[in-house]
């Protein structure tokens, strides 16, 4: 037998031994010999599409109490920085405390995927929402709100008397306890830290004329219409329940020398610079400012001032506004 018999013989017993292996187990299969890793599957998560309403959020919202934000953002959600003043409600929205207070604000953070935006969320009363017609007269409905705006188109109620009404530990140019002196607790506490203060940076000054009744203004009134006639009174004094005397929240300070009585120039004094400058500090705002006659209906009184608590007194004296001006309607709602 030649060579090339002889592998062609030793071929074909291999391959007969390889059948009859594969015969004794048919289920066999070669590749089982070699078993290769199985790979799982993953499967492809959907990409979240982000809306365009999320990227028009606004920056700031300015809303009234118990007011519901409905931003209308599918899939986000919501944080809020205070829940006590913007809790979500039953339906999973942003809301406002109902008792929330004008002034107060907190962050609202809206998130979706992997994606946040902030929203400084501003609360702000509506004023047509506190005021009702009685017997003719646009009366106030939250009299004693902290921010109650009180001018010659919102009138207090004749019967209204603040709570609490006390007098603060500051000198006054008189020594008795009568209702001139005395102002609401927030008030008169933060006056009486305005008055150390002023002390401290070798400032002296008196209480002139805290809390005023309906009665009391409705006889100051009636006596300057008949000294001065009822236009020019008007300018610099109110009629009966439309002095922000009534409030409790206002007082008139003035410096050593009262002789002449409260006059303008008090703002070129040192007292009335320093209450110029630092008033707001403590929460308290000039009412009445210079060249703000139009919008205030009343002359300028730099010894005028009006408790309105600290985060207010600050954005009012930053903006250089009145209170009128902060609570403009076209505020409201405001994207920014």
């Amino acid at each position: 037998m030649n060579r090339g018999g002889y592998y062609f013989l030793v071929i074909m017993l291999l391959s007969i031994i390889l059948l009859s292996a594969c015969s004794d187990n048919p289920e066999r299969n070669l590749v089982d010999e070699f078993p290769t890793e199985e790979i799982p599957s993953q499967e492809v998560p959907d990409q979240v599409v982000i809306p365009d309403e999320f990227y028009n959020l606004p920056s700031e919202m300015i809303v009234p109490p118990n007011h519901v934000l409905d931003l209308l953002i599918d899939g986000a959600t919501y944080r809020s920085e205070n829940p006590s003043l913007l809790e979500l409600n039953h339906e999973g929205k942003p809301q406002v405390a109902a008792d929330a207070i004008t002034g107060e604000f907190t962050m609202l953070t809206v998130s979706i995927a992997d994606q946040q935006k902030e929203i400084l969320v501003k609360v702000k009363y509506a004023l047509s929402d506190t005021i009702e017609d009685v017997n003719g007269v646009a009366t106030i409905t939250n009299p004693a709100d902290i921010l109650v705006l009180v001018n010659k188109e919102r009138s207090l109620p004749a019967d209204y008397v603040p709570e609490g009404l006390m007098a603060p530990e500051i000198p006054f140019y008189f020594s008795e306890n009568i209702e001139k002196r005395w102002l609401r607790p927030e008030a008169a506490k933060a006056i009486e830290e305005m008055f150390a203060k002023a002390k401290e940076d070798g400032i002296h000054m008196f209480g002139a004329s805290a809390y005023r009744s309906y009665k009391t203004q409705e006889a100051l009134f009636s006596r300057y219409v008949g000294t001065h006639g009822e236009e020019e009174a008007a300018r610099f004094s109110a009629r009966a329940g439309q002095s922000e005397h009534q409030t409790g929240l206002t007082i008139d300070v003035y410096h050593a020398n009262i002789t002449n009585g409260l006059e303008e120039a008090f703002a070129d004094t040192p007292e009335g610079q320093w209450v110029a400058e630092n008033a707001h500090q403590f929460g308290f705002v000039i009412r009445y400012p210079k060249d703000k006659e139009e919008i205030t209906g009343y002359s300028f009184e730099p010894w005028h001032l009006r408790y309105v608590g600290t985060n207010v007194a600050n954005e009012l004296y930053k903006k250089n506004i009145t209170l009128e001006e902060y609570f403009l309607e076209e505020n409201f709602y405001t994207f920014k």
